[in-house]
């Protein structure tokens, strides 16, 4: 009986994150009824639609990371967290162009989805929405390419995603991960530098996608 609570309390919390996206109210008087959780992933928790069809869709229209709410971790040691005050406005917006570049270069070699900016039957609007950052790494605003610590991780990132129906907007999935923001070379001792920082994020996002991509196109094979 508590697993079943604690199941509507995420669900609730998933879907009122969602609807904050939505331009209209889903039509179905038991939507959480409609949900299950998927466990053909490797994410936390994949809420998806039993009654969607997701073979039907075949392009997909990414909206810009959203980082509005996003806090630092309160576990986050209190020197840590000076040193990361000013990330979420003079670091996310690179971390934002990042995403979209990443994201772009995945689904272009996609078999199975095409990115699109435009609405249709066959299109899912994605959102990304950066919950919390766990910082790993010091940042040193002042170190160009120079730095003589070793980098391993920079931060972990918790988020949410929220799809939708780009025609009747929706919720037909939703997803709760993180992910950690790292470079891993072999044979290769990595500084702590703003340019591997910038290296770290790209990386990392570029795995994000590919996981995403992957993910949503078990889901499509799973619905034929």
């Amino acid at each position: 009986m508590n697993c079943m609570r604690d199941k509507r309390i995420i669900f609730g919390a998933f879907l009122a994150f969602a609807l904050l996206f939505s331009n209209t109210v889903l039509a179905k008087k038991n939507v959480e009824e409609s949900f299950v959780l998927w466990k053909d992933t490797k994410y936390h928790r994949f809420f998806i639609d039993k009654n969607v069809d997701f073979s039907k869709y075949k392009k997909m229209a990414v909206l810009p990371l959203d980082y509005s709410s996003m806090i630092v971790s309160p576990k986050t040691k209190k020197k840590m967290e000076r040193n990361w005050s000013n990330f979420k406005q003079e670091g996310m917006p690179d971390v934002v162009t990042f995403f979209d570049s990443e994201f772009e270069d995945v689904f272009d070699d996609s078999d199975a989805f095409s990115l699109t900016k435009t609405s249709g039957d066959d299109v899912l609007i994605v959102q990304y929405k950066a919950i919390e950052i766990s910082p790993k790494a010091f940042i040193d605003n002042a170190l160009g390419t120079v730095g003589m610590e070793a980098l391993n991780r920079v931060a972990s990132v918790q988020y949410q995603v929220a799809i939708y129906d780009a025609r009747t907007k929706a919720v037909v999935a939703m997803i709760e991960d993180d992910f950690l923001v790292s470079i891993q070379v072999e044979s290769e001792r990595v500084l702590n530098n703003r340019a591997n920082h910038r290296r770290a994020w790209k990386t990392s996002l570029h795995k994000l996608a590919k996981s995403f991509n992957k993910n949503m196109i078990r889901l499509q094979e799973k619905s034929k």
